[in-house]
C-alpha cells in the first residue's frame, strides 16, 4: 500500500528541499493552474515509462485533482519498485486549483 501524506505534511517537507512533486493531470489541466513546485508528467505516461522519469532510490510525491489518481499511480509505481507518495485529496485539499498560488506562496 503506498504512503499518503496531507497537504500540511507536504508543506513541511518543502521546507527542506529537494522535494520532487509530480502533477499527473493532463497538460491542459496543468497549464491552467498548478502548484509552483510541480512538474507535469501525465498519469498514463508515468506508469508506462517510469524508468524514463524516475530513479529507483528517489521518493516522488504525486498530485492530481482529488487524490484518487495519484494513489492509483503510486500503487502501480510501488509495485514496479519506485518510491511514490500520494498527496491526499490532491488540489481539492487546498481548495481547488484556483487556490494554489494564494495558499503556497
Amino acid at each position: 500500500m503506498p504512503k499518503v501524506i496531507s497537504m500540511q505534511q507536504l508543506k513541511i517537507l518543502l521546507q527542506t528541499p529537494p522535494v520532487r512533486i509530480i502533477d499527473i493531470r493532463q497538460p491542459a489541466e496543468y497549464k491552467e493552474n498548478k502548484l509552483f513546485a510541480t512538474e507535469n508528467i501525465p498519469y498514463d505516461t508515468l506508469i508506462r515509462y517510469p524508468d524514463k522519469y524516475l530513479k529507483p532510490n528517489e521518493a516522488v510525491y504525486l498530485i492530481c485533482d482529488n487524490g484518487s489518481g495519484s494513489f492509483r499511480c503510486a500503487k502501480i509505481l510501488e509495485i514496479q519498485g519506485y518510491t511514490a507518495v500520494s498527496i491526499r485529496y490532491g488540489y481539492i485539499g487546498i481548495g481547488g486549483t484556483g487556490a494554489c498560488n494564494k495558499v503556497w506562496k
